[in-house]
């Protein structure tokens, strides 16, 4: 996963760039004010029961929730998240660093430095996929990736400007803390296109966002 899908990414965010008449820095110089984050205990009420497999941040990452999140019950939905993957999955822990809601509050996750945790076939993929094919449930290789998860189905629409405003400042942290490129930034879909997550309309956005990073300055 680590590589596959990022250079046409890559292009797309540096043509837009070189189109606004201004390169993107390949990071940022120097740090970046650290967004408010609510820390993992305050929300998920529990310690991790598994043990984390280490990564050193390179990329990214953004994904959306396309099924069972409703905004109206979203202490719901994060209930069921956590119950999954510390109870009933026993995986340890939730399975992406950095939730933002559509209010544009951030959660913190795993630590950074802990390897995501997805599988083919979870509730991550827009499109469902059998129980017979031979990938499925097999944990996806998210090696050297910061997993964003949007609380949102952004498959034909827009995210809220408050929830946009905080991954941007969420990004625009981690990219001076851990010396990421601006070219590093993107959907799920492009290093693994059949979950097709994020959806379309964030998928497309997210150039544009990064656009607006760049030419923050920072």
């Amino acid at each position: 996963m680590r590589g596959s899908g990022l250079l046409g990414c890559g292009c797309v965010v540096l043509l837009l760039v070189a189109c606004a008449g201004r390169m993107a820095i390949p990071f940022s110089q120097g740090k970046s004010p650290r967004p408010k984050i609510v820390p993992r205990s305050a929300w998920v009420g529990s310690m991790p029961s598994g043990s984390y497999r280490t990564q050193y941040p390179g990329f990214i990452t953004i994904l959306d929730t396309p099924k069972g999140y409703d905004p109206a019950a979203e202490a719901t939905y994060l209930n069921r998240l956590v119950k999954d993957y510390l109870d009933e999955k026993g995986l340890g822990d939730v399975p992406v660093h950095y939730i933002i809601d559509q209010k544009g509050r951030i959660l913190a996750g795993r630590p950074t430095n802990a390897m995501g945790q997805l599988a083919y076939g979870d509730r991550f993929f827009r499109s469902q996929v059998p129980s017979s094919h031979p990938s499925y449930q097999k944990r996806i290789d998210t090696e050297g990736h910061i997993l964003l998860l949007m609380l949102g189905d952004y498959e034909s629409g827009p995210m809220p400007q408050k929830q946009e405003d905080a991954m941007v400042e969420l990004i625009r942290y981690l990219i001076a803390e851990h010396r990421i490129s601006i070219l590093s930034v993107s959907g799920l879909r492009a290093y693994l296109p059949d979950c097709a997550n994020p959806g379309t309309y964030l998928n497309d956005h997210l150039a544009s966002a990064m656009l607006r990073l760049a030419r923050s300055g920072r």
